[in-house]
């Protein structure tokens, strides 16, 4: 894609989260909010990161405050939401964890979840009924799920009140992510849900336009035959 491309900055926005979590979790570098042992924090982050809810349980029963975050501002429960533990989800939700636990960058849980389309972890978040919408434009977890082609993870979340037209800072939807990155069946139930076909991106680019661009000509021919209706 060419510097002048609008999805551009939303994509490399993502990936420059992404990049900053990876190395967040590779470093093990956590910030802790109470005055308890540093190594008590450390060690519940390493617990949570490797999949061991006993030790998670152990941890927070000491004291460790089950809502801590690390240097991103992402919480336990994102940071097992990201990995896909659904079993320390459980115990961290059952703790008390926040569901609306923001990082840095806006990202919740939610957003980690639908990221790796954990659908039984996606459900279980959606339980606390968090807010799948937001207030004006902006990242949603529909964006997330859209990036990667989790279709049933789209529509858990359509089903939860997502906005199957959400916007993110520069225009661009749900059908534009999947429609950029070739994912077909998460395109097509985006279309089937009621997704704007002729919706544009602030600089006039439509999601039809973006899987073109992108080599996608089939996602492409799908979108235009559904605008025409």
């Amino acid at each position: 894609m060419t510097p002048s491309n609008p999805y551009l900055p939303a994509r490399r926005g993502l990936a420059l989260r992404m990049f900053s979590l990876a190395c967040v979790l590779a470093a093990g570098t956590i910030a802790p909010r109470r005055a308890i042992a540093q190594s008590a924090f450390d060690q519940v982050f390493d617990a949570v990161d490797a999949n061991q809810p006993a030790e998670v349980r152990a941890l927070l029963s000491r004291g460790v405050d089950v809502n801590s975050t690390d240097r991103d501002g992402n919480s336990l429960l994102a940071r097992a939401a990201q990995r896909g533990h659904r079993e320390v989800v459980t115990l961290l939700l059952g703790a008390g964890a926040r569901i609306e636990s923001r990082n840095r960058f806006g990202e919740t849980p939610l957003m980690f979840a639908a990221l790796s389309g954990n659908e039984g972890i996606v459900r279980d978040l959606l339980r606390g009924k968090p807010r799948v919408r937001t207030d004006g434009p902006g990242w949603t977890a529909l964006h997330y799920a859209a990036l990667r082609g989790h279709a049933g993870v789209l529509a858990m979340l359509l089903d939860a009140g997502g906005d199957v037209d959400a916007v993110s800072d520069n225009g661009t939807t749900p059908l534009m992510f999947a429609a950029s990155e070739g994912r077909m069946e998460a395109a097509a139930l985006l279309l089937k849900r009621g997704a704007d076909a002729s919706r544009a991106t602030d600089a006039g680019r439509t999601a039809a336009a973006w899987a073109r661009s992108a080599g996608h000509a089939r996602i492409a021919d799908m979108i235009d035959a559904a605008a025409r209706k």
